[in-house]
């Protein structure tokens, strides 16, 4: 019960500090340093208003994705051909990108977290063709997949951010995780699925049968729901199919949707 009770208490400070950096977003912090600004379409990292604006633009081929970067939004989709470009206001050396052996390898350099916080990031990717393998991490931003197909294992991570993964096919393994952002994964998931959010809700819906997974699915605050029904409790366990279906959030509520 102690335990249960400082999960609860961390979680209610945590909601905390987030309204303060909201409250701050509205007035001061926003006005003081520009870090985000607010639109009809939502909150945005970064500052569009000042600093030299640079990109770089990749046309060859590649068949793995390596995204490592400090900050910045990251959007991978089906294409006619293999690009991949990064636009940013900032340094001129802040990102650098290079594919060899067929791999495409993304980094940022910038070493000031202040310097990043005032610098705005979109990185977009499109390809042709299924991709072996991706693993893709932003501390600040979101990752956006649509209509992608991977033969192999997948990570996609965020500190502060969504994912959302659209109609993709995914095999072996995919784990996908959001310290402060929603998780959702959509298409054929047919391989060992870790979803999870330490503060954010986790939608699952895959075109495969529930027989197909082990489930299990726990939150410390929010709901559960299997199918559209309701599940009693902060924990749901079923099945034994052979592959493992995990999503878990400390704060927030978790959907699950299987094929009937």
């Amino acid at each position: 019960m102690m335990k249960k009770l400082c999960k609860v208490a961390g979680c209610l400070i945590a909601i905390g500090l987030v309204l303060l950096l909201v409250g701050g977003l509205m007035g001061g912090f926003r006005a003081g340093f520009g870090i985000l600004h607010i639109d009809r379409h939502g909150v945005h990292w970064g500052r569009t208003d000042s600093g030299s604006s640079h990109q770089i633009e990749l046309s060859d081929s590649f068949h793995t994705l390596d995204v490592d970067v400090s900050f910045g939004d990251i959007s991978l989709e089906k294409g006619d051909h293999f690009s991949a470009k990064i636009e940013w206001n900032g340094g001129e050396d802040d990102y650098t990108a290079a594919v060899s052996d067929g791999a495409l390898s993304i980094n940022s350099t910038a070493v000031s977290h202040y310097a990043e916080l005032q610098n705005g990031a979109e990185i977009t990717i499109t390809v042709p063709e299924e991709l072996v393998s991706a693993y893709l991490y932003t501390e600040l931003g979101d990752i956006e997949l649509e209509k992608l197909v991977f033969r192999d294992s997948v990570s996609l991570q965020t500190d502060l951010g969504d994912i959302e993964a659209d109609d993709c096919t995914f095999s072996n393994t995919l784990d996908a995780h959001s310290n402060l952002g929603n998780v959702d994964l959509s298409g054929s998931l047919l391989c060992n699925v870790n979803a999870g959010s330490d503060m954010g809700d986790v939608d699952i819906q895959t075109t495969e049968k529930q027989s197909a997974y082990d489930c299990h699915a726990a939150t410390d605050l929010g709901s559960i729901t299997v199918n559209s029904r309701s599940v009693s409790g902060h924990e749901y366990r079923h099945g034994s199919g052979g592959y493992l279906l995990e999503a878990t959030t400390d704060l927030g509520s978790i959907s699950l949707k299987f094929s009937h």
